[in-house]
C-alpha cells in the first residue's frame, strides 16, 4: 500500500501554524505528539506542490520590514 500522511485537518493546521512561528519539526512533534518525520513529510509536500500560499504559511514566514 502507498504511504500517506494520516494527519487530521486540525493536526495539519497546528503543524503549519507552529512552523510559521519558526519552530523545528522536532519541536512541533512534541507539541502535536507525532513522529517528527510525519511533520517533515507534510511540510515537504506543501513546499513541493506550492500549497504554502493556500495554507497561509508564506504569509507567516514573510515578515514585512519595519520602519525604524
Amino acid at each position: 500500500m502507498g504511504r500517506k500522511c494520516d494527519l487530521t485537518a486540525s493536526e495539519k493546521s497546528r503543524i503549519t501554524s507552529e512552523f510559521s512561528k519558526g519552530k523545528s519539526t522536532l519541536e512541533i512533534s512534541k507539541v502535536v505528539e507525532r513522529y517528527h518525520e510525519t511533520e517533515k513529510k507534510l511540510l515537504q509536500f506543501l513546499r513541493r506542490y506550492g500549497i504554502m500560499i493556500w495554507t497561509g504559511i508564506m504569509a507567516g514566514l514573510e515578515k514585512a520590514p519595519t520602519d525604524a
